[in-house]
């Protein structure tokens, strides 16, 4: 089926159609699939349908995380702030 592997390795090792390079039907070979760490079976899975946890972690970068440190405290404040008006408000109402 000129996907380079043997039918040995589909049918004993990846269970795939030695009779087609592209078992699932995805566009992507059998042995690309393999190569790249994604099911030879799933045509939802595909080289490029997602990162692979096997690949790579994916980590956020400095700046978001800065961004996180800054809107928390923000936050914090914001709720703050809410309290003290709505206590204002009340103590108002209950002098009047």
């Amino acid at each position: 089926d000129n996907d380079t592997l043997t039918d040995g390795e589909e049918v004993n090792e990846y269970g795939t159609n030695p009779n087609s390079s592209d078992s699932d039907e995805d566009s992507y070979s059998d042995k690309e699939e393999i190569d790249k760490g994604t099911d030879p079976n799933d045509p939802k899975d595909f080289p490029g349908a997602y990162i692979s946890h096997s690949e790579t972690t994916i980590r956020p970068s400095s700046d978001i995380s800065n961004l996180t440190y800054l809107m928390v405290p923000m936050g914090l404040v914001g709720v703050a702030l809410l309290v003290v008006l709505v206590v204002n408000k009340k103590r108002k109402t209950i002098s009047q």
